[in-house]
């Protein structure tokens, strides 16, 4: 069975692009959805997040790859959309060095979050170690959800 919504289209792309405030929903062994607060970064057609590789919602993607992420502005007074996007997440090393090099600039300030240098610092050294890695969405569909109060 596919997922709800259409195709991405070039609207879907810029929200996405726009609004790193996400909710990864996996599916926990039982079948239940399970939530995580993360911040994403569009890159490539993929929405990617940074994680611990011994983490609760990698194990649950290693067993059943489909997740949703509920993408939503910061700033919800100005845009009170929220962007489903459905999906198969994997691990993908393959973008570590992005994920470094952002971490050095100050890239991660798109997210609309003062990240401390020290975070920062410590996030690239566990990059670099293996200990956290880069979990990849690729969408398969999207559709725009009414917010909580807004219709």
């Amino acid at each position: 069975m596919d997922p709800p919504g259409e195709p991405l289209t070039d609207t879907h792309r810029r929200f996405l692009a726009e609004n790193t405030q996400v909710y990864l929903v996996v599916r926990r062994p039982d079948g239940a959805p399970m939530g995580y607060p993360m911040v994403g970064r569009w890159e490539d057609g993929g929405l990617e997040f940074s994680t611990y590789r011994k983490s609760a919602k990698v194990r649950h993607v290693e067993r059943d790859d489909r997740v949703c992420c509920l993408v939503v502005p910061r700033d919800r007074a100005a845009d009170g959309r929220v962007l489903a996007v459905w999906g198969r997440a994997a691990m993908a090393d393959a973008n570590r060095d992005r994920w470094q090099a952002a971490l050095r600039g100050r890239d991660g300030d798109a997210a609309g979050i003062d990240v401390p240098s020290q975070v920062r610092a410590k996030v690239a050294e566990r990059l670099a170690s293996q200990k956290r890695g880069v979990l990849r969405v690729s969408p398969e569909r999207a559709a725009f959800v009414s917010g909580a109060g807004r219709g």
